[in-house]
């Protein structure tokens, strides 16, 4: 049996209470109780939340309830009495559970299906080796034919933007290295997102807790375990100080902070040639093990040149069968598109193109500028054109408009400004701008523009 193989291999007898407790880190105030509420930017808090259903397969109504510090355990304890239920290891913002409002991630959990005695003995035997990171708790499954893997972090995650794609990149490289012939009889590795759900443990008498390590898990030693780069930088520090009290501390910081109008610093629209210009990239370029990662990065360059969500998806589902052709036998789904997808927002704009290309495995070659500036590199283009072509300005470049109109005028020397709007296309107000009420004057325009 499962459970001997892990007893065999040094686990220890655990139950829920345990492994909720340590999750969530009950008793270190980092989730709200009961009537506790914000007084301040600086206290408040999310909190993990718990679906439950009174039917198998989710059949009948689904109920939301938010966990709250004091009382988590006895709502862990009310969610086992029913057949249908679902928990992660994120903390949310007010009462959705989605990505938008997400607080943090207090751990990972992985799956392995289909697993027996004999797969069990090869994971354990290889993580006892150091070849897989060890899990904090293991947790049977309700089919008794599979393993929950739970890698609590010492610290909770607040989850800001790039973090959320670290933390993706991370957890599908780790099933990656954990879900494979020897550790699992599907041949078919389940990629979940690291907000993926599991139920709740001991809803079943077969989904016992096993504990396996003490020590809790930082990401930059989960990253060790696989090729996902970990920058400590990508995680974001939690200021010391209140608005308000930053408002009094840094007045000068504050100021600039109204002058912004909250825009996001440093983005800007792309065009869609960029967005285009992907798509052709993962036709050429995809590859087996990288096809997530293109999908994601058509998302990015989506929000980066603003094309619209409806036009995005029916893009991605489209790659869909030239995705599959990469590998046949491991197919690309529409729930791996939809993951992907997920990457359409406008704080993915700024994401970094050596971070894009690591993680598709796609070339992409930027503009060097040598280490200069963008203002030394165009003084030095500049220059460079001045020398080679100093009449590069003859014919070259947009017509002022105030000639475009002069010379309509000059050649319909009765037209009307109406007739000038309609022929030219400038605006009404371009054209009244420059239009010449006194044809004498306009000759003489034209004379000094024209001299012979």
């Amino acid at each position: 049996m499962i459970s001997d193989v892990l007893l065999d291999y040094g686990c220890t007898a655990s139950d829920p209470d345990e492994l909720y407790s340590d999750m969530f880190h009950l008793g270190e105030n980092l989730i709200q109780r009961t009537g506790e509420y914000r007084t301040t930017t600086k206290e408040f808090k999310g909190n993990p939340m718990i679906y439950v259903c009174d039917e198998e397969d989710y059949a009948g109504k689904i109920k939301r309830y938010i966990l709250l510090e004091d009382t988590l355990l006895e709502q862990i304890h009310a969610a086992q009495q029913c057949p249908s239920n679902l928990i992660n290891g994120i903390s949310y913002y007010g009462k959705k559970k989605d990505k938008e409002h997400a607080d943090k991630c207090f751990g990972m959990i992985f799956d392995l299906d289909e697993v027996d005695a004999t797969s069990a003995r090869n994971f354990m035997y290889a993580m006892r080796n150091g070849v897989y990171p060890n899990p904090n708790y293991i947790v049977i499954s309700k089919s008794g034919k599979g393993l929950h893997l739970y890698y609590i972090f010492e610290k909770p995650i607040r989850l800001y933007p790039k973090i959320k794609i670290q933390l993706k990149s991370l957890k599908h490289a780790l099933i990656r290295l954990m879900w494979n012939p020897h550790t699992s009889n599907d041949e078919n590795p389940q990629y979940q997102s690291y907000d993926q759900s599991f139920m709740v443990a001991g809803t079943t008498e077969v989904m016992k807790v096993f504990k396996s390590a003490e020590k809790h898990w930082e990401i930059g030693e989960l990253s060790d375990y696989v090729d996902v780069p970990y920058n400590p930088q990508d995680l974001w520090i939690e200021s010391k100080y209140t608005l308000e009290e930053a408002r009094e501390k840094f007045p000068e910081w504050y100021e600039r902070l109204g002058k912004e109008d909250h825009k996001q610093k440093g983005t800007w629209t792309c065009k869609r040639d960029l967005y285009d210009w992907w798509k052709r990239q993962i036709s050429s370029g995809a590859s087996y093990g990288h096809r997530y990662w293109c999908v994601m990065a058509l998302a990015i360059y989506a929000a980066k040149c603003e094309i619209p969500y409806e036009e995005l998806e029916e893009d991605a589902y489209k790659l869909i069968p030239a995705l599959n052709e990469l590998n046949p036998d491991k197919p690309f789904t529409r729930h791996d598109v939809e993951s992907a997808l997920e990457c359409y927002d406008v704080q993915f704009k700024t994401f970094p193109i050596d971070d894009i290309s690591r993680l598709t495995s796609i070339p992409i070659t930027k503009n060097k500028r040598n280490g200069r500036t963008q203002e030394k590199h165009l003084q030095g283009a500049r220059a460079i054109r001045d020398i080679n072509n100093d009449n590069w300005r003859e014919n070259n470049g947009r017509k002022p408009k105030g000639a475009i109109v002069r010379q309509w005028q000059k050649e319909n020397p009765y037209g009307t400004p109406k007739e000038c709007i309609k022929e030219t296309g400038l605006s009404k107000n371009t054209v009244y701008k420059w239009w010449v009420h006194d044809r004498k004057m306009l000759n003489l325009l034209q004379d000094e523009e024209n001299p012979i």
